[in-house]
């Protein structure tokens, strides 16, 4: 998503019109990245209005590089925003080193459909779902997760690797009955 120089310029000066417009443009795209930790609609529509007040009460600290920085900018705010929820209202559920299965590489999961896939990634309990979430889609390391979450580099990487064995199995369990899902 693209913002304009312009267009931040404005918002330093607090223009309620630009406020609007940036409002309405990222607002789609900043709920999907906090329903990915956030499952119930108005928990994570309330998360992203927390997420675009902090963006324009803390405006003057963002300093413009180019127009695709600013989304990244409030996407970073909404991951941490929908983190401090989920630790405040939800006990992430983190699972220890018990038995491990085996490793389920990542091309597994190339060919699904996005929206198969996005429902199979909400299927999973809190714990996987977020170290998931923040390891393959945000791109965070292993220990800039366990910085954020306040847990070890090694129960970062559990979670991981539980999280892909859980996927593997909810993406090919029996489909109403009638067949299986991918293998």
């Amino acid at each position: 998503m693209k913002i304009q120089k312009h267009t931040v310029d404005q918002l330093k000066l607090g223009n309620a019109v630009e406020q609007q417009a940036v409002f309405n443009a990222c607002y789609p795209a900043l709920f999907r990245v906090v329903q990915r930790y956030i499952v119930h609609t108005a928990e994570a529509e309330d998360c992203v209005l927390k997420t675009m007040l902090k963006v324009f009460q803390n405006i003057s600290d963002f300093e413009f590089k180019d127009e695709f920085g600013f989304y990244g900018w409030c996407k970073k705010i909404a991951v941490n925003e929908a983190l401090m929820f989920v630790r405040k209202k939800h006990h992430i559920g983190l699972i220890p080193i018990d038995e491990l299965t085996e490793d389920v590489p990542l091309q597994h999961f190339e060919h699904i459909e996005a929206k198969e896939l996005q429902d199979a990634i909400m299927q999973l309990p809190l714990g996987f779902r977020t170290v998931f979430n923040l390891y393959v889609v945000e791109g965070y390391s292993h220990k800039e997760i366990a910085d954020m979450l306040d847990i070890s580099e090694s129960t970062s990487k559990t979670q991981f690797f539980k999280a892909k064995a859980k996927l593997k199995k909810i993406l090919t369990q029996p489909v109403y009955g009638y067949g299986y899902g991918r293998a």
